[in-house]
């Protein structure tokens, strides 16, 4: 929903160039961050998942104290629910965090001896185990369904994309073929920007191949074998096989989101199949 949102604020508050300076600057290489670098806004989602999966626990463990007297044994069962919260927003590893915190914040809170980390009842024992073995379940079963929806909605926007290029094969107009093409990329690639560059060859950014891997001369930035990533900036796309191609298109991905290695390769056959057309086309810009 988020990024369909942002999809849409994107579209309507961009300007469609079709055709740009031939040899587009590189970002500079301050402001593009690498896997690992601690300024990464990657890395500091992450560290805010982490947070808040182990202290969502301990907030609604602290809230049941004045009444765990009264509920006894039903308090872990109540500890699964923020575990499931987690979960459900999360995934498995910050759910399996989140279960550990749940755990913890059992014993220490709701079992005897309190505020220690120990346990005398044997029966207190099994529940935290319990509890824990449950929130791990949970997480992985939640996100194990997750996954299916969002293959789902992969293969559907791969589908779309493909069609509407393929539907606009027949077109008199080259200018037409290229934006469905751009439109193609745009949506597979989770763009916020995406612009035709006509007889422009590269070597000013990484470029996207057919297997999926993204990678220059210099340096590999995404392996083709990886199943999801996040793309680097002024992401090439060709059209065209080198030295013959036609131009290449520019991408800005958006920060955060990761492109799966179907939409990778669906993206590159996009370009791929309007580089063969436009040579069978043999007609220039």
């Amino acid at each position: 929903m988020t990024r369909s949102l942002e999809r849409l604020l994107r579209r309507t508050e961009r300007l469609f160039v079709l055709g740009a300076p031939t040899r587009p600057a590189r970002p500079p290489a301050t402001l593009r961050a690498e896997p690992g670098d601690p300024t990464s806004p990657r890395l500091a989602r992450e560290l805010v998942g982490v947070v808040v999966a182990v202290v969502i626990p301990l907030v609604v463990a602290i809230a049941l104290v004045p009444v765990r007297s009264a509920l006894e044994h039903s308090i872990s069962l109540l500890m699964v629910a923020p575990v499931l919260v987690v979960a459900v927003a999360a995934g498995a590893r910050l759910a399996a965090m989140a279960a550990v915190s749940a755990a913890v914040s059992f014993d220490v809170l709701h079992t005897v001896p309190y505020y220690r980390v120990t346990i005398d009842d044997p029966d207190d024992l099994v529940e935290m185990v319990a509890l824990l073995v449950i929130g791990v379940l949970i997480g992985l079963i939640t996100e194990a369904g997750q996954r299916s929806v969002v293959s789902a909605r992969v293969r559907q926007r791969e589908l779309h994309a493909v069609t509407d290029f393929l539907d606009g094969l027949g077109a008199s107009d080259d200018d037409e073929l290229i934006e469905r093409a751009r439109r193609g990329l745009d949506e597979l690639l989770s763009a916020r920007d995406c612009r035709w560059h006509p007889g422009y060859h590269g070597t000013a950014g990484p470029v996207l191949v057919i297997t999926g891997a993204i990678s220059n001369a210099d340096e590999l930035f995404v392996r083709a074998e990886l199943e999801s990533a996040e793309l680097p900036a002024g992401l090439e796309v060709p059209v065209g096989p080198p030295p013959n191609e036609w131009g290449r298109f520019i991408v800005q991905p958006t920060s955060g989101v990761d492109v799966s290695i179907e939409e990778r390769r669906a993206a590159a056959c996009i370009a791929s199949a309007l580089g063969r057309y436009l040579d069978r086309r043999g007609e220039g810009f």
